[in-house]
């Protein structure tokens, strides 16, 4: 005997390690971003012309200014994954996003002609993959 669970439908989301993961990478981006631009100013040689004085607190501006970049980004970041979501429907898969403008796209299952679910390793131990459906 067989038993069978019947569900109206499922919701879920983007596994938190993705997110984690442009984190970091946004992390990475905005400390190249930074080293190219001290970089560039000392090519220039506009450290040389400032006083001492003046290129700490050029170099405490810039600390600062990337600090509230990266803190605006994982704020966005976060947003725009707790206001996503995926949710499966008899018949229909609907993706829904958007904070104070909320979208929702439909995707019918009657043009389906083939779905492909991809996972690594990684994915195996942390539960998540992709979905490829056309």
């Amino acid at each position: 005997m067989t038993t069978q669970i019947h569900t109206e439908h499922i919701t879920f989301r983007k596994t938190p390690i993705i997110v984690l993961g442009e984190l970091v990478l946004t992390e990475l981006i905005a400390g190249i971003i930074s080293i190219l631009i001290v970089s560039l100013l000392d090519y220039w040689g506009i450290q040389d012309v400032l006083s001492f004085k003046t290129v700490i607190q050029y170099e405490v501006s810039l600390l600062v200014v990337i600090s509230i970049f990266l803190i605006v980004v994982a704020i966005t970041t976060f947003v725009n994954w707790f206001n996503t979501t995926v949710s499966i429907y008899p018949g229909v898969i609907i993706k829904s996003s958007g904070w104070l403008i909320r979208k929702d796209k439909e995707f019918f299952l009657d043009n389906l002609r083939h779905v492909q679910i991809k996972q690594d390793l990684i994915g195996k131990i942390f539960q998540y993959g992709a979905v490829e459906m056309y």
